[in-house]
């Protein structure tokens, strides 16, 4: 009996077959309490395993122990830890009597990885578009606020960049449009617009422009 548990501690088997592998070598009684807890995380949809080999504190944990890992990550380590532990508040009030107790702690700097990395394959701005003034910046600055009181989100391109610079910016922050404000523009009463994506161009007013970029 001691090989066949030393294999479960080694086989990487589903939940379902690690405890019909206990049931076997140990009978129904033993685990009966298990089952019943899948039963309740089955109905909750929970993604939860059980794995027999699982140690932790064995000098104080006197039941389930358990680890939490981030869902769908690169980060392999626990980001929570713990247990049950019926006897350790007994013996820091030393009266020798059992408190049901059930607690874990946070990994957080494992924590913070997880969502640094998680956060870098987000998008990187929530900017709309990109205004780059042709040495029209007190028009590009009205366009700007015209914009923002419309509840588009826009930047300006620094001043006196060339349009090249801007274009790069747009897309190493993954700006999906870039707004064009020159003479021309101003003189025709629209701005001309790029999908940044597709590297469509085309001309707009002020209205259909906050249409497009709302």
């Amino acid at each position: 009996m001691i090989d066949s548990l030393l294999m479960l501690t080694e086989d990487k088997s589903s939940t379902k077959k690690n405890l019909e592998f206990l049931k076997k070598e140990l009978g129904d009684e033993p685990v009966k309490e298990i089952e019943s807890l899948f039963d309740y995380l089955n109905l909750m949809n929970t993604k939860v395993s059980f794995i027999p080999s699982l140690a932790r504190g064995l000098a104080y944990y006197t039941g389930t122990v358990y680890e939490v890992f981030a869902k769908d990550s690169e980060i392999k380590s626990s980001i929570a830890a713990g247990g049950r532990y019926d006897k350790m508040i007994g013996d820091f009030v030393r009266n020798n009597q059992e408190y049901p107790a059930v607690g874990l702690s946070f990994g957080v700097d494992v924590i913070f990885e997880v969502v640094k990395r998680k956060t870098q394959a987000l998008k990187k701005t929530t900017v709309k578009a990109l205004l780059i003034s042709i040495k029209t910046n007190s028009e590009t600055l009205k366009l700007a606020e015209f914009l923002r009181e419309n509840n588009v989100s826009v930047e300006i391109n620094s001043f006196n960049k060339n349009i090249s610079k801007g274009l790069e910016y747009a897309s190493a922050y993954e700006i999906l449009f870039v707004v064009f404000i020159g003479e021309n523009e101003l003189n025709e009463e629209k701005y001309k617009i790029r999908d940044m994506l597709s590297g469509k161009e085309q001309l707009v007013d002020k209205q259909k422009l906050v249409k497009f970029l709302g």
